[in-house]
């Protein structure tokens, strides 16, 4: 009785966790960029809030690199003083876990601290198995990309080159089973933006943060234009789900690596951090030859991006049971500013990219108190109840097609009572029903005559006053 119970708690334990910690990552090789950099990209979906970045002084290289707050054994994004950098996803669908196996954060510590090129990597993760599986995505300072699908068990390398200029995982590996494959919509989603950044020329770290890592189009809804005007299903009108998005209502991180302009200039590479979801996030550049970091980027505390961001979240997902939803009409109010200073980032970012590293240390940390300084004013744009959300009246009708019960939710601009009409395509009535002002009334699916309607096509009219709507709905029996 214990073992069975023991069982059913890990693989609810286990099944909780791989919809947590899901990261998307991708790595993109310089010859398909604006700049000639190769880059890695990672959003870090963790439940955890506290993260910040920190330079490590360590030998043979130091680095960059972010962790949880006051950690110093773990690493799970970062670039080295050698150009080395690397990122890296969960997989789920390699061979099963072991416990004598390293944990992927030690293993990115180490990488960070001892790697120098992309083979040395290689020689570092066959020496030190993983504990679980998971993708890794490295490049050095010769322009050198790679994957590494690790398990505990096997090794699979995939190069990039001109012919394969890009490679992009979520939380599967291809060299994993074919039917367990989780994060499918990420991945997808993410190879379709970066394949239409390379069409159009315009690849690089910008694209990156504003396109990729910042995309809200979930597996059954493109909300885009925003503010998204409707309704998805049972939510309020302009919310839209980020629980499976590439910015996801647990992504605390959007980070950019960028790798070295050429094997002569190992000191070019950096570090793009967009703390919290980065729909929501400004970008803060660290450059690894100043060997610091912005205080902005350290710890969670209010004087942190971390945090600021996390209050900023909690305004456009105002509902902690529900921390999917995600509110459009809320998050257009601070999209200008938003745009406005991720402008600024993007063009100190660029002024700074030639700076002596004495000189670039003080830059860093003067625009990284800018950008919070700016950033932390969001917030007020961002709050109060109303003035967001349009209060003209609507109808919305969910599921549809249904099979057993319609929800017809109801919003009027004053209070009154609304009539409900259930009509066949023939425009006989078939149920007569009376909602309150903003609410929902169910209908079942039963005639006026109390007889169980037939599958088809129906019309919801709801009339209160002048106004009138009209919505089809699909029956199924």
């Amino acid at each position: 009785m214990f073992k069975g119970a023991f069982a059913l708690a890990v693989v609810f334990v286990l099944a909780i966790v791989s919809s947590l910690s899901a990261c998307t990552i991708a790595v993109v090789h310089g010859s398909i960029t604006t700049d000639g950099r190769p880059l890695l990209w990672k959003n870090r979906d963790v439940p955890d809030l506290e993260q910040e970045v920190r330079y490590f002084d360590t030998k043979p290289y130091g680095f960059l690199a972010l962790v949880y707050c006051g950690e110093t054994d773990r690493a799970w994004a970062g670039i080295n003083d050698a150009g080395f950098g690397i990122v890296n996803s969960n997989s789920y669908n390699l061979p099963d876990s072991v416990i004598y196996g390293v944990d992927d954060g030690v293993i990115m510590w180490l990488a960070l601290k001892n790697c120098q090129t992309v083979d040395d990597f290689e020689v570092l993760i066959s020496r030190t198995p993983p504990c679980n599986g998971y993708n890794f995505a490295v490049l050095d300072a010769n322009g050198n990309c790679a994957i590494f699908e690790a398990g505990p068990h096997t090794i699979h390398r995939i190069d990039l080159s001109p012919r394969l200029p890009y490679v992009v995982r979520s939380n599967f590996s291809f060299s994993g089973d074919s039917t367990r494959r989780t994060g499918i919509h990420r991945y997808t989603r993410a190879r379709y933006l970066i394949e239409r950044g390379m069409a159009n020329g315009n690849l690089n770290y910008k694209y990156i943060i504003d396109t990729v890592a910042s995309d809200l189009f979930a597996p059954d809804l493109d909300p885009y234009p925003l503010p998204f005007e409707g309704f998805y299903r049972d939510f309020p009108r302009g919310f839209i789900p980020v629980n499976e998005t590439i910015s996801r209502f647990i992504t605390r991180a959007g980070i950019i690596i960028r790798g070295s302009q050429s094997r002569d200039r190992v000191s070019d590479g950096s570090m793009i951090v967009v703390m919290g979801q980065p729909v929501l996030g400004v970008p803060v550049c660290v450059w690894v030859r100043t060997k610091a970091v912005p205080r902005a980027l350290l710890g969670y505390s209010p004087s942190s991006l971390c945090y600021q961001a996390e209050l900023i979240r909690r305004t456009i997902e105002p509902y902690s049971e529900f921390p999917n939803r995600f509110d459009t009409y809320r998050f257009v109010s601070i999209q200008p500013a938003l745009q406005a200073l991720r402008l600024f980032a993007y063009e100190t970012i660029d002024m700074l990219d030639d700076f002596p590293a004495q000189e670039l240390r003080l830059q860093q940390d003067a625009v990284g108190n800018e950008i919070m300084s700016r950033y932390a004013s969001f917030l007020p744009l961002s709050t109060g109840k109303e003035g967001f959300t349009p209060q003209d009246p609507y109808v919305n009708c969910y599921p549809n097609p249904f099979n057993s019960a319609l929800n017809i939710k109801i919003g009027l601009a004053k209070s009154d009572e609304a009539d409900i009409i259930i009509l066949n395509m023939e425009g006989q009535i078939v149920q007569h029903l009376v909602a309150k002002t903003n609410s929902s009334v169910i209908w079942d699916g039963v005639s006026l005559k109390g007889e169980p309607a037939g599958s088809g096509l129906y019309i919801v009219r709801v009339k209160t006053g002048d106004w009138v709507k009209e919505e089809k709905v699909l029956f199924l029996k």
